[in-house]
Formats: structure tokens, sequence, C-alpha cells
């Protein structure tokens, strides 16, 4: 992940500030949440998913690993 977000970073520079992100421990999908500049919207980069919160992007689940729950019903 580290390498994705510096690679995201570099790229995008001050168009995207990355909020953040889970590699979903192979449970989940990976997840990247970003809000855009200079449209202020937020969404998860590697789903195209809004995502209606500005913070508390992630919910843990029984076993304890977090997930976006938008992202829920996408395929992994």
């Amino acid at each position: 992940m580290r390498i994705l977000i510096e690679n995201l970073n570099e790229y995008f520079g001050d168009d995207l500030d990355i909020l953040a992100c889970c590699c979903g421990h192979s449970k989940y999908l990976i997840s990247i949440i970003v809000r855009e500049y200079p449209s202020g919207r937020i969404y998860d980069f590697c789903s195209n998913l809004d995502i209606p919160r500005k913070k508390r992007f992630y919910v843990k689940d029984k076993q304890g690993y977090y997930y976006i729950p938008e992202t829920l019903n996408l395929k992994t």
C-alpha cells in the first residue's frame, strides 16, 4: 500500500488528498479514500464510489477487520 500511495501522491500531486486507505486484509476490497480538488468530492479511488462522510470512513466487522460499507456489494 505504501508504494501505491506514494505513486498516487506523485502522479496527482495537489489534485487529490488521500484521507485513508486499507489493503482489505484478503477479506475486503482494497480501498483508498480521497478528496478531489477543486470539487471537494470524497470517494473511494479504487471503486469510484462516493463516500458521504468527511471522517470515520471505515466500519469494523465482528472479527476486527475494517471495511468501507459502500463497497460491500462489489465483487472481490
